[in-house]
């Protein structure tokens, strides 16, 4: 029904535009249709489908009859509607229909932008004809005149010959002046460019490599810089471009998702990656011109800073950290500490994004290692030593995950050291020499050197890292039962750095943390009563995510050991409430969309407890105090009379 009432509009349209007479008939047919509810969906979903899938394949008379049938639907649609793209995982659309389709107007490659623009000009052509200038804001929206700009624009600078810019000169002033009462902004000039595909039918990369250098240098850049008086600092232009690379760094359109196979089938989601990288290639060149001033901190530290107040949850923000990463690593790397490397640095706001922000990306205890080498790699670049120093001093995260990482980090660590000679950088290079040295002969703790204990405790897990376990096992056998306080100290730190490893369980070093982790235990039972009630400055070096799962963490881990020395220590039942008392506080405090336990994994964690008191002594019992039982709950409490009865 659909298709032969779209048939018959077309014929009628043609014989219309032939007899060259004005007519009031398709305001009348669109009043009745109003009437029909429901034949609104059908009518939407098909003419969509039309422009979306089959639009740059379709003759003149057929874009006439779609922008004859899109000037007209106003008669016959509310101001809110619902689109359903496709039957899979992608979002509905919903608002004005017509303002729907100029949102989503394909423009993906030259074919697609010369149907879009035929189609928004034979749309313009109707609503002049049908509606009054007073009318114009409404029908021509902002979304419509940006896009209209973007290709009236693109067709001017590539085909200036095209037959429709021909139609364009056409128009009256009144509609002239109504598509171009904004001037196009750079930001969505860069995010329609953006969307541009290749292999194009018409226009090669290289051709088009050509007009957006022009239009970035030539225009807006040259605009931006006299109104500023200097081309040598458009932070605006340069943030906005940053902006929307990371918006399509974050967006299915790069990376798309095969769970939509409706879409994929049809190229819905258009890959662009080779657009996606000319741009970045064109913010390396604007970031080029940035110029150290007198401001609070480097570019790139405030953009980041930007970028970050407009997330929210905490998988949001740990998604956009990502996405920046990808972008920043085409950068120098001292751009995240200063403008220049010569330059004064303000390391307030840097040191505050490595504490707070890019704390997300921490699986365990410390950094991934590619973004511990980038940040290393900006520190080498910088001039000043004390930045260097101001640092390390102000993120202890990174100055662990150096220590971690040794066998990536150790000869930079080496030569920033030849640059800047200083005492810490001295001890953490003594640091990475001893894990060297340790993983074919296992060496005593370097517990002389002057350097926060975490340093050291971050080079046993680095021997785990460096697959020398068997020196490891060594070190921990004889060294750990070591009475000496600094020593006791470095195996607490050790410890809290295994347990964290064991949160992520596709770590390629799980394994070989669970029975580091044993073993340690083994040796030192008192290691648990301190990772269970208070891990001291530590709870001030790990991320606040990382500390979150600890608990759970070493819960299951515990549960997975039978009959293990330890058990057996007046203070294990004591160890394991604590537990039981952070996971639920920890419960109590996390997001419902960002939930860390499931319910089946909470249910085993109560039958461990359960078990716990079931094999418990005496002694054990009577260890836990009033305090601590009233903190973990009813249920808890419960467990514990039923455990006394039965001793008794």
């Amino acid at each position: 029904v659909v298709d032969q009432l779209l048939e018959f509009l077309a014929c009628a349209c043609q014989r219309d535009i032939e007899m060259s007479t004005a007519v009031s008939w398709p305001q009348d047919l669109f009043s009745v249709l109003q009437e029909v509810a429901e034949l609104h969906n059908a009518i939407f979903i098909r003419i969509w489908k039309l422009i979306m899938e089959q639009g740059r394949d379709l003759d003149h008379h057929h874009i006439r009859t779609l922008g004859f049938c899109l000037a007209h639907t106003e008669h016959m649609t509310s101001r809110e509607t619902t689109v359903q793209v496709c039957q899979g995982f992608c979002p509905v659309l919903q608002g004005n229909f017509t303002h729907l389709v100029w949102q989503e107007l394909p423009i993906s490659t030259s074919s697609w932008k010369k149907f879009s623009f035929r189609l928004m000009l034979e749309y313009i052509d109707f609503v002049s004809n049908i509606r009054k200038a007073d009318v114009f804001p409404f029908l021509l929206p902002n979304v419509f005149c940006d896009k209209f700009q973007f290709l009236h624009g693109f067709f001017k600078d590539l085909h200036p010959d095209d037959q429709v810019l021909c139609s364009f000169g056409q128009l009256s002033k009144e509609i002239k002046s109504a598509v171009s009462r904004n001037q196009l902004a750079f930001r969505d000039w860069v995010q329609f460019e953006m969307e541009t595909t290749f292999p194009d039918d018409i226009l090669s990369f290289a051709d088009w490599q050509v007009h957006v250098h022009s239009t970035v240098f030539n225009s807006y850049l040259l605009e931006e810089s006299l109104a500023n008086g200097s081309i040598k600092d458009n932070r605006k232009i340069i943030g906005e471009l940053f902006t929307q690379l990371l918006q399509q760094e974050m967006s299915p359109k790069l990376y798309p998702s095969s769970e939509c196979k409706d879409c994929s089938s049809k190229e819905v989601h258009a890959h662009t990656e080779e657009t996606h990288l000319y741009f970045i290639s064109v913010l390396q060149t604007l970031i080029s011109y940035l110029m150290p001033g007198k401001r609070v901190a480097s570019w790139l530290a405030e953009q980041i800073q930007d970028e970050m107040v407009r997330r929210e949850s905490n998988l949001e923000k740990e998604f956009c950290i990502q996405a920046i990463f990808r972008i920043i690593s085409w950068f120098p790397a001292f751009r995240l500490f200063a403008d220049s490397p010569s330059a004064p640095s303000a390391l307030d706001l840097p040191c505050q994004i490595i504490n707070q922000n890019f704390t997300c990306l921490c699986r365990c205890g410390y950094f991934p290692a590619r973004e511990t080498i980038y940040m290393l790699q900006g520190l080498s670049q910088l001039e000043n030593a004390g930045d260097v120093d101001s640092v390390l001093l102000r993120c202890p995260l990174l100055s662990l995950s150096l220590v971690v990482h040794t066998q990536f980090t150790r000869n930079l660590i080496a030569e920033i050291y030849k640059k800047h000679t200083n005492p810490g950088l001295e001890d953490m290079l003594k640091i990475t020499d001893w894990v060297e040295r340790s993983r074919t002969t296992p060496a005593p703790l370097p517990g002389e050197l002057d350097v926060n204990v975490s340093m050291r405790s971050a080079a046993l897990l680095s021997l785990l890292h460096t697959r020398s376990l068997t020196s490891l096992m060594e070190i921990i056998r004889k060294q750990a039962r070591s009475s000496e306080d600094r020593q006791d100290r470095v195996f607490e730190g050790f410890a809290v750095l295994l347990v964290a490893e064991l949160i992520e369980v596709k770590s390629q070093f799980y394994e070989e943390a669970e029975q580091a982790l044993e073993n340690l235990l083994l040796s030192k039972p008192e290691l648990l009563s301190y990772l269970a009630s208070n891990m001291g400055e530590w709870e001030s070096v790990l991320p606040q995510n990382v500390l979150h799962q600890m608990p759970y963490t070493l819960i299951k881990f515990l549960s997975r050991r039978k009959n293990t020395s330890w058990q057996s220590s007046l203070t294990y039942l004591s160890s394991v409430l604590l537990l039981h008392k952070k996971v639920v506080h920890c419960m109590d405090q996390q997001v419902p969309s960002e939930n860390l336990i499931q319910m089946n994994d909470w249910i085993d964690v109560i039958g461990f407890v359960k078990g716990c008191f079931n094999s418990a002594t005496k002694a054990q019992l009577k260890n836990v105090t009033k305090e601590l039982l009233s903190d973990c709950g009813a249920d808890i409490v419960l467990m514990y009379k039923q455990a006394i009865a039965r001793e008794q």
